[in-house]
């Protein structure tokens, strides 16, 4: 029997390996597959606070386990706890303003606005409002009551789904906060090995880990700080007219995150409202400023972003709708770190193979 050579054992076991390998990754995405978005998410956050875990470092040498646990203390603080009382106080807020509104429509003032003469009188005044009038009539009070609905059921269904899934919710938040403390005690060790396997050159290597790092800083501060910002200044509008500055600050901020439709969700269906209780001036100054601060997201959103990342504003703006769309929520954040990861895999593959096949196909 012919004896198999060194070369075609050596083959038969670099294929066995590879083979073991894929089974091994495959069985191991089945154990962590629950645990994959808070990891990634920790992830996210811990590179974000990366730099204050470092200042830690300085101030206090020798002690990773303190550090760490100070750090994921400070993400609670900042982040997290503040998120969640606003989001449940949010809630609260938008049922209450709902059982006001039905009380509203069903008091005699409410009765006599919701009358079609009101809106008669009112419609007659638009362009073509004379010919809406004759062809269309509607329900009024359903109308409104739809409208409210609509505007807070995006709130109301994050807060029953919390609610409804508390246990599982609580059991991702308690896997978040542990793998935020084990990214900022043993990340630089994970990020080694993980390094180490890739058959890439350590300029390559890094170039990958620091555009992980700078597009989810970019990210985070990009878009909620924007949508901080877009909240902010929608709260401080409608305080003026006696709306809770928390309960529409908040609904903009989140609605702002919603692609199209965006903050519109909120400040529309108001104006709206303010139009037919004969609060024509202040509709009008809505109508024309709340779009203004929509579009003020233009301003903001580079300007946060700037210096971050290398990617096109436009291709940026696909990335996180598109990762809305295909992710969820937190798809914001996903999408554009997959887009800068691929640039960059895609760079290495042009430095490396591209400009030789240029280069050769050119001569």
């Amino acid at each position: 029997m012919e004896m198999e050579s060194p070369k075609e054992a050596n083959r038969f076991r670099f294929y066995f390996l590879i083979l073991l390998i894929i089974f091994s990754l495959y069985f191991c995405l089945k154990v962590f597959n629950p645990f994959l978005e808070p990891i990634f998410l920790a992830a996210c956050i811990a590179s974000v606070f990366s730099p204050f875990y470092i200042y830690l470092e300085k101030k206090l040498p020798g002690k990773p386990a303190l550090n760490s646990t100070i750090s994921c203390g400070a993400v609670l603080l900042i982040v997290i706890l503040p998120l969640l009382y606003i989001l449940f106080s949010l809630g609260a807020q938008g049922v209450e303003a709902y059982g006001k509104l039905n009380l509203y429509l069903e008091s005699e003032a409410g009765k006599k606005l919701l009358t079609f003469e009101t809106w008669e009188r009112m419609i007659s005044h638009l362009p073509y409002g004379k010919d809406i009038i004759e062809n269309y009539s509607f329900d009024i009070k359903s109308f409104l009551q739809e409208t409210l609905k609509g505007t807070l059921g995006v709130l109301q269904s994050a807060i029953a789904s919390i609610a409804g899934k508390g246990a599982y919710f609580v059991f991702k938040f308690t896997f978040m906060i542990i793998a935020l403390w084990m990214f900022f005690h043993s990340g630089r060790d994970f990020l080694e090995y993980l390094v180490r396997l890739l058959p890439l050159s350590e300029e390559q290597e890094m170039k990958i880990v620091e555009e992980f790092r700078s597009i989810s800083s970019t990210t985070f501060i990009g878009t909620f700080g924007t949508a901080f910002i877009l909240g902010s200044m929608g709260g401080i509008l409608f305080w003026f007219y006696g709306f809770s500055p928390l309960l529409i600050g908040v609904s903009m901020a989140f609605a702002s995150l919603i692609p199209v439709v965006g903050m519109s969700l909120i400040w529309l269906p108001i104006t709206i409202f303010m139009l037919i209780s004969d609060n024509t001036i202040g509709a009008i100054i809505l109508f024309i400023i709340c779009p203004l601060i929509s579009l003020s997201e233009n301003i903001f959103r580079p300007l946060l972003m700037k210096g971050g990342t290398a990617i096109h504003p436009g291709i940026l703006l696909f990335s996180i709708i598109g990762g809305l769309l295909a992710f969820g929520f937190f798809g914001m954040i996903y999408g554009p770190i997959t887009v800068a990861i691929t640039k960059i895999v895609l760079d290495i593959y042009y430095d490396n193979y591209g400009k030789n096949i240029h280069g050769k196909s050119s001569g």
